[in-house]
């Protein structure tokens, strides 16, 4: 587990880490500043205060070992019109210098121009548009460069079809190919902000499977308000934030240890597992836009559940996160898990 300090408006939150994870919570800004303040630190961001350590050692973790590619919506679009400022256009500039041996064409090319007399050519146009002025005109032509040719570049598909027809989520991908680099001894960690947004839902089991593969040999951080980018068979990747605060801080362990002792009947870990992963697959994010539960049908804004086991997952998983709820229940003493829900949830 890390702990971020001193970034914007956070003073200190906690991430469970892990191949795969999310982060996920009631405000969008919170998530946002934590991608931006481990991108920032894993990159040696001059001027940034901001310290990350593991939480229990507190050690600081190092910066050299890692590389970060930081995806977000923002850039995307830009990356694919070739825009002066974008790593494709660093990264054809690099290619022009480094192995195409563009520069000796370009003297040659400039020295024509120069031959040209380009200037003395314009020189009755620039005359009679200074005609009435006080101040005479010239027109100059400056060298070509590198830059130039990049100008006249334009990205596209090998069948020719234009790359503003691709779906976003393609697009998406060759915006990760664009950002990709192969660093010798460095670990990547790719964070990606709110990447569900403009995919299709029916496009997002690919987008799920897609960073699933990315994140065997890598480390992914996914900033998401969609449950279907959430791994729930595995409790440790999942980080929820609320009031700036990471609210389900137990490791997976430590919540089934706590489930198995308090379970109102006899039911071993891996069987609590697999109902406490349907339960928060179906009704976790539920409770960022209503927290009251009930088993009434007829309940004013509130969670419909009928069953008492279900209700006692969602509610006990709540209390060890420290997630405030509200219930409205109607009890039956012969089920054990209505009387434990009563007594103590």
């Amino acid at each position: 587990m890390l702990e971020i300090e001193n970034y914007k408006n956070m003073n200190s939150v906690q991430m469970k880490l892990g191949n795969y994870i999310t982060i996920t919570g009631d405000n969008e800004k919170i998530l946002e500043d934590i991608c931006s303040g481990v991108y920032n630190y894993y990159s040696g961001k001059k001027g940034e205060e901001i310290k990350i350590r593991n939480y229990y050692t507190k050690k600081d973790e190092q910066i050299s070992s890692k590389h970060c590619i930081y995806i977000n919506e923002t850039n995307l679009e830009n990356e694919i019109e070739l825009g002066s400022k974008t790593y494709f256009h660093n990264k054809l500039n690099r290619l022009f210098k480094e192995k195409i041996p563009i520069e000796p064409t370009l003297i040659t090319i400039n020295s024509l121009i120069q031959d040209l007399e380009l200037e003395e050519s314009t020189q009755s146009l620039t005359s009679e548009i200074s005609k009435f002025s006080d101040f005479k005109i010239k027109i100059i032509f400056d060298k070509l460069t590198s830059t130039d040719f990049i100008k006249k570049a334009k990205i596209t598909l090998e069948n020719e079809e234009i790359i503003e027809n691709l779906d976003y989520f393609e697009k998406f991908k060759i915006y990760l190919g664009i950002l990709d680099e192969n660093i010798l001894n460095k670990e990547k960690i790719y964070i990606f902000l709110f990447p569900e947004k403009n995919i299709p839902i029916n496009k997002l089991k690919n987008l799920k499977e897609f960073l699933f593969e990315l994140a065997m040999n890598n480390q992914v951080i996914v900033a998401t308000f969609s449950k279907y980018l959430m791994d729930f068979q595995n409790f440790n990747t999942i980080n929820i934030y609320m009031d700036n605060k990471l609210k389900n801080i137990l490791l997976e362990e430590e919540l089934l240890n706590e489930f198995e002792n308090n379970y109102p009947v006899s039911l071993d870990k891996s069987e609590i597992k697999q109902k406490l992963s349907f339960v928060l697959e179906k009704y976790l994010w539920e409770i960022f836009f209503c927290n009251k539960i009930s088993n009434k049908i007829y309940s004013k804004d509130s969670i419909y559940i009928s069953s008492y086991e279900v209700i006692f997952l969602l509610l006990f998983f709540l209390k060890l996160s420290n997630i405030p709820y509200s219930k409205e229940i109607e009890y039956n003493s012969k089920s054990p898990f209505s009387n434990y829900i009563k007594e103590k949830l």
